[in-house]
């Protein structure tokens, strides 16, 4: 059950395999920011796909999922509170101006090179979410896909 909170940035190459090559050629000028994200495997989830390597990240922001994402979410903070849909972290957040959410939905897929890498390059940060909240999130994640599915 290793997961963490690292520090992340899209790579949009990779993901323009699909497209023309004029389309390649023009998300080689994306400029992307780094940004806060979960990482979680794929099996503690349980949309473990064996064509795909790599872990799944889950972006946190300030900000809360709005439009069909709306609901997809939790807050993290250092304490639990029944009313509210918030995840237990240690050590505490301390983020400037407010609450921090995780979303459930999309998941991303980590970059399968630095998967195969063991040196990673990504920053690793000292927090991690409580047991029960970890396991908490991972099944929110798959009740969440779930239900996107069955929305299309």
């Amino acid at each position: 059950m290793p997961h963490s909170l690292v520090v992340a940035k899209l790579m949009p190459q990779p993901s323009a395999y699909w497209t023309s090559y004029y389309g390649r050629e023009k998300v080689i000028s994306l400029a992307t920011r780094p940004f806060l994200a979960l990482r979680i495997s794929q099996t503690d989830v349980g949309l473990h796909d064996n064509s795909q390597e790599g872990d799944f990240l889950f972006a946190i922001s300030p900000q809360k999922p709005s439009g069909v994402n709306k609901g997809c979410y939790f807050a993290l903070g250092s304490s639990l509170d029944a009313g509210r849909k918030m995840l237990h972290v240690e050590p505490p957040l301390h983020p400037e101006g407010g609450t921090l959410y995780v979303h459930t939905f999309p998941r991303l897929l980590e970059y399968v090179e630095s998967a195969r890498s063991r040196a990673r390059t990504v920053p690793r940060l000292p927090h991690q979410l409580e047991k029960s909240s970890y396991l908490t999130f991972c099944h929110s994640v798959l009740h969440d896909y779930d239900r996107k599915i069955h929305e299309r």
